[in-house]
């Protein structure tokens, strides 16, 4: 992506001012950082320490002002006609990534529109019963968004990516947009392989919206690997739980 959408223009415009002094996929790394923060119960005191060490008072308010920028961009997008839902990060990941070259952005996200067009194809109809739906790579979450929307909701999602910042992007996406979940950053091909965990959005149907880190024995994907990737798609009922155990594979 050569150029990025008019909507993320004000995003750019502070994102640029902290790159004049800092390597551009340091800035979103850590923007990515303090943006889950905001929404995680428990103080990250390693990531303040870190902030307060590395970048100056003015800088920490740029940090701030990236935050607000981007709950504002992506709110104003969710209103508009143009998409069913609003990737900002994804898309803004793709437009550093072409424009600096030398930038640690070593990922390829698949279009929109090949998203919906997937989306439809896989799941062929709406339901109001709850689906466990799972992308074991993710990038910024898009399958699983897209698929959020056409399911109105009804759905637990669970995400799994090699790459860190993916997973981050993920995260803040599922934030934003009310999806529960959970982001895995890991290899999905080594089932044993575990990184770093999320749970997200356990109270949204109290319109709370909050995250969590998990480890690996309390990761659904973790514990059911051999499940899903045997049954796939299949229909499976668990005693222990309400939600009907589909499982679609992106």
């Amino acid at each position: 992506m050569t150029s990025i959408p008019t909507w993320i223009k004000p995003f750019d415009e502070i994102f640029m001012q902290l790159s004049r002094r800092w390597d551009c996929s340091q800035i979103f790394d850590d923007f990515l950082d303090v943006a889950i923060s905001h929404f995680d119960p428990t103080p990250n005191i390693e990531l303040d320490t870190r902030m307060q060490k590395v970048y100056t008072e003015e800088e920490r308010k740029l940090f701030s002002a990236l935050f607000s920028q981007w709950l504002q961009c992506t709110v104003k997008e969710l209103k508009s006609d143009d998409w069913v839902y609003a990737d900002l990060l994804g898309n803004y990941y793709e437009y550093i990534a072409g424009k600096f070259k030398r930038s640690n952005f070593g990922q390829f996200l698949t279009p929109e529109h090949l998203v919906e067009l997937m989306t439809r194809m896989i799941i062929s109809d709406a339901t109001e019963k709850i689906q466990r739906i799972n992308d074991p790579a993710c990038g910024s979450g898009r399958m699983l968004l897209s698929a959020h929307m056409f399911l109105k909701g009804n759905i637990i999602a669970y995400a799994e990516d090699l790459d860190k910042m993916c997973c981050k992007m993920t995260v803040l996406n599922f934030l934003i947009h009310g999806v529960e979940g959970e982001v895995i950053h890991h290899n999905s091909l080594a089932r044993d392989h575990f990184l770093n965990g999320w749970y997200v959005n356990q109270y949204r149907r109290q319109a709370i919206f909050t995250v969590r880190k998990i480890e690996i024995e309390n990761s659904y994907i973790m514990r059911h690997t051999d499940q899903i990737i045997k049954h796939g798609t299949e229909h499976r009922q668990e005693q222990d739980s309400p939600i009907e155990q589909l499982v679609i594979n992106f």
